[in-house]
């Protein structure tokens, strides 16, 4: 605004002088032309008073009319005075006698009518000189006062914009340098109610609100900070030149490295050489991490794309597939158990089959000899001893039933056993009796026999007897013929 203020003022300032310097000349001008002729009024006055007191025929050559004209050089700026009379002789008085204002600096001049019985002229020869003196005193004043208001309004605007625009400024820049280097910085303070004022509003304005703004910033990247860490899989950025720019907790454990090691590093340095490359990460590939400690750990991965900083990027989730290919391998193992035990069952129902045959095919040949009499008149204790023969038969079909009953109750864990005390003969003697038959067809011999001393225990009788007839069976199918099966 000083600038602004001091070439206008400086302006206006040079126009009043100006004009007041043209005033002073006019009415030094008028001054003067009134002055002179006033004094010639007086002095043509006087010359025509003596002219018609004194009684001589040339009055105007006495010694008062050359008196009255010298009078009039008494004033600075009169160089000359001529009388002339209007008469034949054409009679003249000048003074200076002898120069008159021949050779003078004549700048004006002016003539009054006079009367001295003749009509004569009195004209009177001057300079401007004061008048130029004058207008020099004022120019050389105006100028002195424009020099100084010039100075002054210099000075001022200095001052005015050390005081309203360099400190302000300077505040303004501190402040902003503050935020440069530290992030924050105080308001500050507006003293004044110009432009700079309203900028330096306005700039608190926005520092308060990007305070706010950074704050609020640095509570998301505290969350995102929390959840990215709080993460249980292991999650990196990759920039476009496959270098880590991110990476959480999660992976650090992963790797065994510490996080500002992974971060920078190229991410081919975390998998073995030629397994990860740009245009793989667009797939999920398993691949093997090596850790710092280099083992090797099977991950798999889940890639996507992103921008990070305005950039290309790519966001890798990793995951430690070891357990998984654990329960992998222990499902396969479950599984081949599982073929193998459907395989066993079926095998164990078609020797089920031949085991339900057996001692039906002993019940049914037995009653049948019985019912046609085949038997003749055998004594009681043989008839007896069939007898038992097709109740133990039976009774092993029987149990026979049950056990494959008793199959679907392993599977669903309610098998029961029924405990009894039971001596070791009575179970051998009923095995060999069952088996015996079959080892004949076979044409083996069946060996059975017992320790000496107590053999009494506490067992389930049925499943001992169907864990003894399953082994003499398998024994006796899987022997050569003519061979012994020994128990």
């Amino acid at each position: 605004m000083g600038l602004v203020l001091a070439p206008v003022f400086f302006v206006t300032a040079a126009f009043g002088l100006w004009l007041l310097s043209s005033h002073i000349t006019v009415e030094a001008d008028d001054a003067l032309s009134t002055r002179l002729g006033n004094s010639a009024a007086r002095v043509s006055t006087a010359l025509e008073r003596h002219a018609r007191k004194s009684p001589s025929e040339a009055p105007w050559a006495e010694a008062l009319p050359v008196e009255l004209l010298n009078t009039l050089l008494s004033d600075q700026a009169v160089r000359c005075v001529v009388f002339q009379r209007d008469d034949p002789a054409g009679t003249k008085l000048v003074v200076p006698r002898g120069l008159g204002c021949a050779g003078q600096k004549i700048d004006e001049r002016f003539s009054i009518p006079v009367r001295t019985g003749v009509s004569g002229r009195l004209t009177i020869g001057y300079d401007r000189s004061e008048i130029v003196s004058l207008r020099s005193t004022w120019v050389a004043l105006s100028a002195l006062i424009l020099v100084c208001g010039l100075l002054l309004s210099i000075l001022a605007t200095w001052l005015g914009f050390r005081v309203f625009i360099k400190q302000p400024l300077l505040r303004l820049h501190k402040s902003i340098e503050n935020v440069d280097q530290f992030g924050e910085a105080g308001p500050v303070r507006v003293g004044q109610n110009d432009e700079l004022g309203t900028v330096m509003t306005a700039f608190n304005t926005m520092l308060d609100q990007d305070g706010k703004k950074t704050k609020l910033l640095a509570s998301e990247r505290e969350k995102f900070a929390r959840i990215f860490d709080s993460m249980l899989d292991s999650l990196v950025v990759v920039d476009k030149d496959m270098r880590v720019v991110m990476a959480n907790k999660a992976c650090s454990s992963l790797f065994n490295q510490p996080r500002d090691q992974i971060v920078g590093a190229s991410i081919l340095t975390l998998f073995h050489p030629g397994e990860i490359s740009q245009s793989s990460l667009g797939s999920h590939p398993r691949l093997e991490a090596v850790r710092a400690d280099g083992e090797t750990i099977p991950i798999e991965t889940s890639v996507s794309r992103m921008l990070f900083d305005g950039e290309p990027a790519t966001a890798c989730v990793f995951w430690d597939i070891r357990e998984v290919l654990a329960r992998e391998r222990v499902l396969e193992q479950s599984m081949f158990e599982a073929r193998a035990a459907n395989k066993a069952k079926s095998e164990f129902l078609a020797n089920m089959s031949h085991e339900l045959r057996t001692p039906l095919n002993a019940i049914i040949g037995f009653s049948e000899g019985m019912i046609a009499g085949v038997l003749g008149d055998t004594d009681r204790a043989t008839r007896m001893a069939y007898t038992k023969d097709i109740y133990d038969s039976a009774r092993h079909l029987l149990a026979l039933i049950n056990d494959i009953l008793d199959i679907a109750k392993i599977e669903t864990g309610e098998v029961k056993l029924y405990k009894e005390r039971t001596e070791l003969d009575a179970i051998f003697d009923t095995v060999e009796r069952i088996m015996t038959p079959r080892a004949v067809q076979g044409e083996m011999s069946l060996e059975m026999s017992v320790p000496e001393g107590d053999t009494h225990f506490d067992v389930d009788v049925l499943r001992l007897k169907q864990i003894l007839i399953n082994l003499v069976s398998n024994a006796i199918k899987f022997s050569a013929r003519g061979g012994t099966v020994s128990v």
